[in-house]
């Protein structure tokens, strides 16, 4: 690759702030992976049988399908098309610049909304995929007023309903996460940071669960506490799973 080479351009200059999009080849090196990308989408695994196909495909005949990049270069769309050019060294990427677009003026926020639109619908995803494209478009905030909206309607409704309202007597007391749950709380919590440093979220509560009987944390400083895992209640819901499941000898007498 010539690292110096221009890029292959029309005439028509690329102007910010206009909604010319155009086709101009560009060498590899001018282009950039929007780092936010690799957020949402997994990166490309030699294990992945359609990664290697398409690796095949570039191999054979270049890029065919333009890359999506903003003013300022950076991919919009086709960070897997532009790592298949770097490992089959094909220096050349046609792609279609969006003069509208400079992903330095974006937030973190809005840069991860813009690369999940136009990559919805391409290809078969994970379900991690599927679940962060669809979380992109997600406004916290309107999510907070959509809730509290139900709320105040299953409230409105329980009201209307024309049923006798029953009135507590005494002290009602709920349990204080910072308090009496806090060994819990702090070990869910290490759980969920290890695994968004290895790149495994989104996760599983089955996941969560494993990692909590390994770390045996207390469920709480009462009496009544007990080693996470260890609960009567929790053995027996294993042993009868177990029972259903044949995976267990049944030569012997069971107790519960």
């Amino acid at each position: 690759m010539n690292a110096t080479a221009p890029a292959t351009e029309p005439d028509c200059p690329i102007s910010a702030g206009t909604e010319t999009r155009r086709i101009i080849n560009l060498d590899l090196w001018q282009v950039h992976e929007t780092p936010e990308n690799w957020t949402i989408y997994r990166q490309p695994d030699a294990s992945d049988q359609a990664w290697l196909d398409l690796c095949a495909s570039v191999a054979a005949k270049g890029i065919t399908s333009p890359l999506e990049i903003s003013q300022d270069f950076y991919i919009i769309s086709g960070h897997r098309r532009y790592r298949a050019a770097a490992a089959c060294e094909r220096w050349q990427l046609p792609c279609i610049v969006d003069a509208s677009i400079r992903m330095a003026d974006l937030s973190p926020e809005e840069r991860i909304a813009l690369l999940a639109e136009p990559n919805k619908g391409i290809r078969i995803k994970t379900d991690s995929e599927l679940y962060l494209e669809a979380a992109a478009a997600v406004d916290p905030d309107q999510a907070i007023r959509d809730a509290q909206s139900r709320k105040a309607a299953i409230f409105t409704k329980v009201k209307k309903s024309g049923l006798d309202e029953v009135e507590t007597v005494g002290d009602i007391r709920r349990t204080d996460p910072s308090g009496e749950r806090a060994a819990m709380l702090k070990a869910v919590l290490e759980i969920l940071e290890a695994k968004r440093a290895d790149g495994y979220l989104p996760t599983s509560g089955r996941h969560v669960h494993y990692n909590l009987l390994a770390k045996q944390v207390r469920t709480s400083p009462r009496r009544n506490g007990y080693i996470y895992g260890t609960s009567t209640r929790f053995c027996r819901a294993t042993l009868q799973t177990a029972d259903r499941r044949s995976i267990r000898r049944t030569d012997r007498p069971q107790r519960y």
